[in-house]
């Protein structure tokens, strides 16, 4: 209800209200991805982003989480912090929701079957010159 709310003042705001035919949805139904584990009839779900890395804190919201910390993966459980914008340009109109914030909560399991080690993919290059 509270992010209907956000994608209503949003709408409201940008459109006065009048009506508009918006190119996307932007709260989904989890049925759409009933074949993937954690979603069904009774989800739903927002995909948000942000140019900009969020700022991600452990349980403690005092102590930030840099980038590549093990704890955060495709499946960790975390609270988020999102905000609603309105897009109107040559791509259509729409609401569109940022990732602002993410706080560490728990381990989870991961999605899918997560990246292989660094070392299956490239060889050492330190001794191999004919590579640069």
């Amino acid at each position: 209800k509270a992010l209907e709310a956000a994608v209503a003042l949003v709408k409201k705001e940008k459109w006065q209200g009048k009506p508009v035919n918006l190119k996307n949805k932007s709260i989904r139904d989890g049925a759409e991805k009933a074949a993937t584990e954690g979603y069904g009839d009774a989800i739903m779900f927002i995909s948000a982003r942000n140019k900009r890395r969020p700022m991600v804190v452990d349980r403690n919201p005092t102590v930030p989480i840099v980038e590549g910390d093990p704890r955060l993966f495709a499946g960790c459980y975390v609270n988020a912090e999102v905000s609603a914008w309105a897009q109107d340009n040559q791509f259509g109109k729409g609401v569109n929701w940022s990732l602002n914030k993410v706080q560490y909560v728990r381990e989870g399991d991961p999605f899918g079957e997560g990246q292989r080690p660094v070392e299956e993919s490239f060889s050492n290059l330190e001794e191999d010159n004919s590579a640069v």
